[in-house]
């Protein structure tokens, strides 16, 4: 399966064999586009934008140059193989293909989330090196995987979180194109995590909806954190009664009985252990606003 997202900045590669390029620059002059070494000027559009077209491919290279001296990369950029002061690289989108498309996810109270370092997670420290490792964490019950951040950054090895190109994952860690094959390969685990950001990068956040999705027949389910209404502890022991009398606790199938209950009996004093912690944490706040309300009346008195 195909996928492709266009978005109002950056490079992107036309249909017709050539790419078009845009770069939000307000305070320059003049804007030159340097493609594969070769110097072409960017004209100038309307609210800071310089923006053009030039015959180009996946894989080559370019930079902006502003006003006839500094040279920089995409901010937009996609893949910087020479680190963040380097040129920045052509990337087909539609180059990989997507093996994803028959997956529809699972139940979100049966994650057991891994949080995983790429440069940390495998001796060679890359996105091709820790595919061949997520058998090891479906052995250990992982079902799903938190990607710390991958953006770009300064030099080969970073915890990630001073990211300076939001869209290209760091070439230290391998291509984009095998981001993407971690990714595709994550299903055998039975769900995907991913967050990626840094300084200036951001975060990658689920955008489905609460509500269920019809899509093929298979209903589809995710996470919106928009507009929560806040529970009381009381509704907050009421669901929690619920969920321990419906739960069905995450196993692996072909596990031995005993494993299984073990797996089983950790899942279930996690997941207690968080709303009671939920729990106190709700009613600590009711506390809170009910003696600064008392405060306020009192002041109001005086």
């Amino acid at each position: 399966m195909k996928r492709r997202h266009d978005m109002p900045f950056g490079a992107r590669l036309l249909p017709q064999g050539d790419a078009e390029f845009r770069l939000w620059a307000p305070s320059a002059q003049q804007v030159d586009l340097v493609l594969n070494g070769r110097s072409q000027p960017l004209p100038a559009a309307a609210g800071g934008w310089y923006a053009g077209t030039a015959a180009a491919a996946g894989g080559d290279r370019y930079a902006f140059r502003i006003d006839g001296r500094l040279v920089v990369p995409d901010p937009a950029s996609r893949y910087n193989p020479d680190d963040v002061h380097g040129a920045s690289q052509l990337v087909d989108p539609e180059a990989f293909d997507w093996p994803d498309d028959g997956w529809r996810g699972r139940p979100w109270h049966e994650a057991v989330v891994y949080e995983l370092h790429v440069g940390c997670f495998s001796e060679a420290g890359t996105f091709a090196a820790a595919i061949h490792r997520l058998d090891d964490l479906v052995a250990l019950g992982i079902t799903a995987i938190e990607l710390m951040p991958v953006a770009e950054f300064p030099g080969k090895r970073n915890w990630g979180y001073d990211g300076v190109l939001p869209f290209a994952p760091d070439a230290s860690y391998g291509a984009p194109d095998e981001l993407k094959a971690l990714v595709g390969t994550e299903p055998r685990l039975d769900g995907v995590g991913r967050r990626g950001g840094g300084d200036g990068a951001g975060r990658v956040r689920p955008q489905a909806g609460r509500e269920a999705r019809q899509e093929g027949g298979a209903e589809r389910r995710g996470l919106d954190f928009r507009g929560a209404p806040h529970a009381t502890p009381g509704e907050i022991g009421e669901r929690r009664e619920q969920r321990i009398a419906a739960r069905e606790p995450t196993v692996h199938p072909q596990r031995p009985g005993r494993e299984r209950q073990r797996l089983a009996d950790v899942h279930t004093a996690m997941c207690n252990a968080l709303e009671h912690r939920a729990h106190h944490v709700l009613r600590a706040r009711a506390a809170g606003q009910a003696e600064e309300r008392g405060t306020r009346r009192r002041v109001e008195m005086r």
